[in-house]
Order: C-alpha cells, then sequence, then structure tokens
C-alpha cells in the first residue's frame, strides 16, 4: 500500500469501483504525463445530488456533493493509473 491509499484509509475513505460514465465519454485521458478528468458527478445513496447552493441546497450539502465528486475523480484516476495514485504528483481544478 503506497502513502497516499494508506492515508486515505487513515481518513476513512474508501474509493471503491469508479462509477460508470452516465454519457459516452472517457472518465480519464492521459496524455503527455497528464491526465484529463471530466464528468464526475456527486452520486450519493440517493442518485445524483443537484441544485443551486443558497436555494435549494445548503452549505453544509454542498460541501457533503463537492467530498463526492472528489472521491469520484480519486477512483477513476486510480483506476486509469493501475490502481496506484503513487503516480499522480500535483491536482488542480
Amino acid at each position: 500500500m503506497n502513502a497516499i491509499d494508506q492515508r486515505l484509509r487513515d481518513l476513512g475513505i474508501d474509493l471503491g469501483a469508479p462509477a460508470p460514465p452516465v454519457a459516452s465519454y472517457a472518465p480519464v485521458v492521459l496524455h503527455r504525463g497528464l491526465a484529463y478528468v471530466s464528468g464526475q458527478l456527486p452520486r450519493g445513496d440517493q442518485g445524483i445530488l443537484s441544485g443551486r447552493v443558497g436555494e435549494s441546497v445548503d452549505l453544509t450539502a454542498a460541501a457533503a456533493a463537492a467530498r463526492l465528486c472528489a472521491i469520484s475523480v480519486l477512483s477513476v484516476l486510480r483506476r486509469s493509473l493501475d490502481g496506484d495514485l503513487g503516480g499522480c504528483r500535483n491536482a488542480c481544478s
């Protein structure tokens, strides 16, 4: 287990298997040492979460949705890197 997987485990974060794409696209494209990730939505127990912060979604729910997106990004990225997030050096949004 690499340091990233250990840290995720220490934080109680289980990436699980990536969700299948909801449309016809590649969740991750690797090109010249960069990984382009797209289409990662906040999927919860009741499906995809949606709404506008401050209107139909409060700040706490929005933060939880953002967390789900980040976990989804890490999950598809790990799969595209053959199960090893240790190959990832930086992240930007």
